[in-house]
């Protein structure tokens, strides 16, 4: 266990990349060949704390925890493209794609802070998590009369979110050097979206303490741990109850 922990970084990061072609032409004119496209994407992401990993290899052997850094983050958005490439000279030609995004909905969901201490008399979780999330329009998160999060309402349909991309490539043909050797390299997804209602929520510190079932009636032992069973759900849903920070904007990055 120690070689496979010691090899982990801090945090094991996972993803995924979706794209699907709704529109797609192209013609050979201005010295080159000129493509026009429209395209749908959606990303994926994870960041996995090692401290989960480490609870799987060793379980209770360890009595402190931490899994904060824990984050899922999605982001969907369309692309309208003008991409452009022509032969510089023998062998060798150069492309670029301009790209207009507009976002379509974003969320991030982070634990910053989720740490657990297990004793063998008392068990201890302090946690916090934030959340941020964005829709094709304006749209804001409404609270109840305590103040925590229970839905959102879209504003009049009017795209919020958008921003420019651009793809960069080269391909030489070595013919000439070494015949059927092809180089070739590219950078694409440079980019970044802005949307400027970006919907902000979090939970306040909480801490969750159990030290058993402490109060139990002799005469009603089932009804007492129900009870205290009931009682620590509550506070567990403390943890998960969001509370609106307000709308802003926010810019990201593409997936590159």
């Amino acid at each position: 266990p120690e070689d496979f922990l010691g090899r982990l970084p801090d945090a094991v990061h996972m993803g995924m990349n979706m794209e699907g072609t709704l529109l797609s032409a192209g013609m050979r004119m201005f010295g080159g060949y000129t493509t026009l496209g429209v395209t749908a994407h959606t990303s994926m992401s994870m960041a996995v704390p090692k401290g989960f990993f480490e609870f799987a290899k060793r379980g209770f052997q360890k009595e402190t925890y931490s899994f904060s850094g824990l984050e899922i983050n999605t982001m969907n958005y369309a692309a309208i493209s003008l991409g452009h490439s022509r032969e510089m000279f023998d062998g060798f030609r150069v492309g670029v794609n301009l790209k207009y995004l507009m976002g379509l909905a974003y969320a991030n969901a982070t634990i910053d802070r989720l740490n657990v201490k297990m004793g063998d008399e008392r068990w201890l979780v302090q946690s916090h998590a934030k959340v941020n999330a964005a829709l094709i329009s304006e749209a804001r998160l409404t609270v109840d009369e305590n103040g925590l999060v229970n839905g959102a309402e879209m504003g009049p349909f009017a795209p919020s979110a958008s921003g420019f991309g651009v793809d960069l490539g080269i391909v030489y043909d070595m013919k000439n050097i070494v015949p059927g050797l092809t180089l070739s390299a590219s950078v694409v997804d440079m980019g970044r979206i802005n949307w400027k209602y970006m919907m902000q929520a979090s939970t306040n510190d909480t801490e969750l303490e159990f030290d058993g079932f402490d109060e139990v009636d002799p005469n009603d032992i089932e009804g007492s741990i129900q009870e205290e069973l009931n009682q620590l759900g509550e506070d567990a849903s403390k943890m998960i109850e969001l509370y609106s920070d307000g709308v802003s904007s926010m810019s990201t990055k593409l997936n590159t």
